[in-house]
């Protein structure tokens, strides 16, 4: 709880020292200046308090043994003790064989430099994209700087971030109508993160063939490709380790912000530090987590498909809310998986969304990305008040920002189908009137 209090002491520091400069007039060059010491303060602090405690954990215990097995001996891919080992399809192994023609330090190193440049890259895409300048883009630059989920990814050595920089590419196209590049983008992600394949309902529901091809086509290839070259078994093996153990039975352990998660630890707090699935939940819970999960599939369908005559910004929206929905729902959706939401929180200060700001629309906003953006530390309760209440609920604060966020782009969806419903009733009844009264024509023929 101390490094959340210093977390939001730098945070307000930070934003007062720069009101104070803008009020006494500084130069533009001299306020972005204060700015810029608070944030590198800002990511000091997150960087060093931030999970994991071993620096690269993900990288050196799955990435790069997974990347030598795979050159030397694949059988051993999901195999042995070590309860962390490779999670995608065997080809998958092969962007990370490289690595380990370099010590893993010296790959850890360069992990982390191309971490680095990827976040660079995804910042400046998605100001270029989004159109973003002057004090907007230094909302973006904040919501960057202040996000744990990025800092805790970039330390695991994972993948979440560069997965972000596909997501802005895929949401390019889709402005830009070039759904067969998007239907790629997306599919490299989703081979990544196979959750975010959810993200193609909404292409599907309007029909966009070329998007649904080149997905499916993309995806077909790198599967086709691993099961030729590597056979069912090590795909079985794969299945076994990484997806049907979460799909049967939860995780409990506090970094897995999904529904799944945030409900069994309604139930127990006993596996908040194990990644072991929790098999004694029973139907209550099964029942429970199947109910709340339709309610919000059922929902968020009914308003995405309300709105059948759309256009780019609905699309881009309803992409958005399908990334939502799957960080929410999926069985096992890590805490880094939430800086992806970086996407939709670029498009609310650009405007895109179409959202009136009043002030609760602005507090919700605002409520939605300070859930989503502390560190990641394992939290152990300072009061005994807080022993029940902080594994219980406060620790599953990504998943409720991502519940706000959901709920804003599915107000904006909400207004965005209106709004097209009202403008094609304009344009039928101005057609209407454009057209001479049967009488008229009567008249002149006469």
């Amino acid at each position: 709880m101390k490094v959340y209090a210093l977390y939001a002491a730098v945070i307000l520091a930070g934003l007062g020292a720069g009101y104070v400069s803008r009020r006494l007039r500084h130069p533009l060059i001299v306020t972005w200046g204060v700015y810029a010491i608070f944030a590198a303060v800002l990511a000091a602090v997150i960087w060093n308090y931030s999970q994991p405690e071993v620096f690269l954990n993900d990288f050196k215990r799955a990435y790069y043994p997974g990347g030598e097995f795979i050159r030397d001996d694949p059988d051993e891919l999901y195999a042995g003790d070590e309860p962390l080992r490779f999670v995608n399809i065997p080809i998958i192994a092969w962007l990370f064989a490289p690595f380990t023609l370099m010590s893993v330090d010296t790959a850890g190193a360069l992990m982390t430099a191309l971490g680095i440049a990827a976040v660079v890259a995804s910042f400046a895409a998605l100001v270029w994209f989004a159109g973003l300048s002057g004090e907007r883009a230094l909302l973006l630059a904040g919501a960057f700087v202040i996000s744990g989920p990025l800092y805790y990814s970039l330390r695991e050595g994972n993948t979440s971030h560069v997965v972000l920089l596909m997501l802005i590419g895929m949401a390019f196209c889709v402005r830009s109508r070039r759904y067969g590049w998007a239907g790629v983008f997306l599919a490299a992600a989703t081979l990544i993160k196979p959750p975010l394949g959810l993200i193609a309902l909404p292409f599907v529901m309007r029909e966009r063939w070329s998007f649904i091809a080149t997905f499916a086509m993309t995806g077909a290839l790198a599967g086709g490709l691993s099961l030729a070259l590597y056979g069912l078994d090590l795909h079985r093996d794969w299945y076994d380790y990484s997806v049907r153990p979460y799909s049967e039975h939860p995780l409990g352990a506090e970094n897995v912000q999904s529904l799944d998660g945030v409900l069994a630890r309604f139930w127990t707090d006993d596996y908040l530090d194990r990644f072991v699935p929790i098999e004694s939940l029973g139907a209550g819970f099964r029942t429970l987590r199947t109910a709340i999960a339709g309610m919000i599939l059922v929902g968020a369908g009914y308003v995405m498909w309300r709105g059948r005559r759309t256009n780019a910004s609905a699309e881009l929206v309803d992409a958005c809310t399908a990334l939502c929905l799957a960080l929410l729902l999926a069985p096992t959706s890590w805490t880094h998986y939430y800086l992806l939401l970086l996407l939709p929180v670029g498009l609310m200060i650009a405007g895109t969304l179409g959202l009136p700001w009043t002030r609760l629309r602005l507090a919700a906003a605002i409520a939605g990305v300070v859930l989503i953006s502390p560190p990641v530390i394992f939290i152990d309760p300072d009061y005994p008040i807080l022993e029940w209440l902080v594994p219980r609920v406060l620790i599953s604060h990504y998943f409720f920002g991502g519940v706000v966020i959901l709920g804003l782009l599915l107000e904006s969806r909400w207004r965005l189908g209106r709004r097209q419903d009202e403008e094609q009733r304009a344009l039928a009844d101005e057609v209407a009137s454009s057209r001479p009264s049967a009488t008229a024509v009567a008249s002149r023929s006469v």
